[in-house]
């Protein structure tokens, strides 16, 4: 039987040990970061309805307190009170604007992931112009009125 020499001997439990501690911090580190680029893009989702909302109010505002009939998405672009292109300021996020009264509009933010959505809706249930909401799958419904 060979006997293995001093420098020839695999590696040592606490060298295994430092190895596995390591790859579990990194791990970590990367799963807690993914969590929070999504933190930021829902609360990037909800500025932008926040923007939505304001510009909508000044909208009406110019014309009596009521939104005029039409294209209430394009007449707030025409108007430069929201971004030509919002479906490129958050990837993965989709915002229509409908006109559902002469004081009353939606706003529907498509989400990548049913959470992104709930957590739209979480943060705006506290907003008082928002008179409901509601997440089903990856899309969040929110009701304002002015």
């Amino acid at each position: 039987m060979r006997r293995a020499r001093r420098g020839e001997r695999g590696f040592s439990l606490i060298e295994l040990g430092v190895v596995v501690a390591v790859i579990a911090i990194l791990a970590t580190v990367v799963l807690v970061g993914r969590g929070f680029m999504e933190s930021t893009r829902v609360s990037k989702a909800v500025e932008t309805v926040d923007t939505i909302a304001k510009g909508v109010a000044v909208y009406a505002g110019t014309n009596a307190g009521i939104i005029p009939a039409g294209d209430l998405q394009q007449a707030l672009v025409d108007r430069t009170l929201i971004a030509a292109d919002l479906n490129a300021i958050i990837p993965n996020f989709t915002f229509t604007i409908t006109r559902v009264g002469d004081q009353a509009f939606r706003v529907v933010v498509g989400t990548p992931t049913a959470f992104a959505a709930q957590d739209i809706v979480n943060a705006k249930n506290d907003d008082a112009a928002v008179t409901g909401a509601a997440a089903a799958g990856n899309q969040a419904t929110l009701n304002f009125d002015l």
